[in-house]
């Protein structure tokens, strides 16, 4: 396959399966038989360090210090379907935990990959959030996509809350909410009111054209009758980049409303991203690295979004799924 946009992976480390499972996934709706083996992506694998071998021997995590010159090829074959087939079998397990959402079937001895025929609207959902965690395959689409994905996070946010809950945008891209809008000190002092709040910044604090949201993309409260404090609320952060470690904490309330203001009943903290950050039986992938907040990946989303496609299909990224569905390629 030559002039594809995934001939050359970006180069996770291997312990990050889910990772190398997103590329086997986008190789497939890309190729012209809507099909991938597992031979398919060694050969992929191998024609995209081409000529580059220290970075073939460092990304399939190998020791060659006691392995002769002339065995060095064999090694790093042997070494490479393996990791291959850990892509294949982690892929097996994202079919498990999908169940009839996953746009991908596999063959009776799971070494192949193929998108499905008739997708619906629920399937275009996964691929959808599937190029969102793969923005540097997209360079043209990122600014969209991330715009899309705070969107479709926001309904998703909608989901989990019971009815008549208020749920916006908060953060200043195209996806912001109209409710917000102005500079930063407006659209602070509006949330403040909503929350029912007290302000503890004053409109000096804030450079006169700032309108950053300081992290906070998403905003959430479950409003009471009366006119006392403390609702219930969420503040939301949406991250399409691979750095989800450390935007997690961009939104965290007590270090988002410091010096801004006063809330009675901190608002939780919740984490939204497109990535599969889980292992193939659908534990965790990395629970070291997340905070105590809520986490809302790629499973979740799909489980909340299922009753209400609906209200997301009509966004961008479900055509541009089916423009890289249409732009094929020849295969391996």
């Amino acid at each position: 396959m030559s002039g594809s946009r995934f001939d050359q992976p970006k180069k996770f480390t291997h312990f990050d399966t889910h990772h190398w499972a997103d590329w086997v996934e986008l190789c497939c709706v890309e190729d012209l038989d809507g099909t991938t083996s597992r031979k398919e992506m060694e050969k992929r694998f191998h024609r995209s360090v081409e000529g580059e071998k220290s970075v073939t021997l460092m990304e399939v995590d190998l020791d060659l210090e006691s392995v002769d010159e002339e065995d060095e090829d064999i090694v790093v074959d042997d070494r490479t379907t393996e990791k291959v087939a850990d892509w294949f079998d982690h892929l097996h397990g994202r079919s498990v935990n999908f169940g009839d959402a996953y746009p991908f079937a596999f063959s009776s001895d799971g070494r192949s990959l193929t998108l499905k025929e008739q997708l619906s609207d629920t399937h275009r959902l996964y691929l959808a959030m599937l190029l969102m965690a793969n923005l540097h395959y997209f360079q043209e689409l990122q600014h969209e996509l991330s715009a899309d994905f705070e969107r479709l996070s926001e309904c998703a946010l909608r989901r989990l809350l019971p009815s008549g809950a208020e749920v916006h945008v908060f953060g200043k891209g195209p996806a912001a909410s109209s409710r917000y809008s102005g500079i930063a000190w407006d659209r602070i002092r509006k949330l403040a009111v909503d929350l029912r709040a007290k302000l503890l910044g004053k409109e000096e604090d804030f450079p006169p054209q700032s309108s950053g949201d300081g992290g906070l993309d998403l905003v959430a409260w479950v409003p009471w009758l009366d006119a006392e404090s403390g609702s219930p609320a969420i503040f939301g952060q949406c991250g399409c980049t691979p750095d989800w470690k450390s935007k997690q904490h961009s939104s965290k309330p007590d270090l988002w409303c410091a010096n801004k203001m006063s809330v009675l009943c901190p608002p939780l903290n919740a984490v939204f991203s497109p990535y599969f950050l889980r292992k193939e039986d659908g534990t965790w992938q990395r629970p070291m690295d997340m905070g105590p907040y809520i986490h809302v990946d790629r499973l979740r989303l799909a489980h909340l979004l299922a009753g209400s496609v609906q209200e997301v299909v009509s966004l961008a990224s479900f055509g541009h799924v089916n423009a890289v569905i249409a732009d094929k390629a020849e295969p391996c």
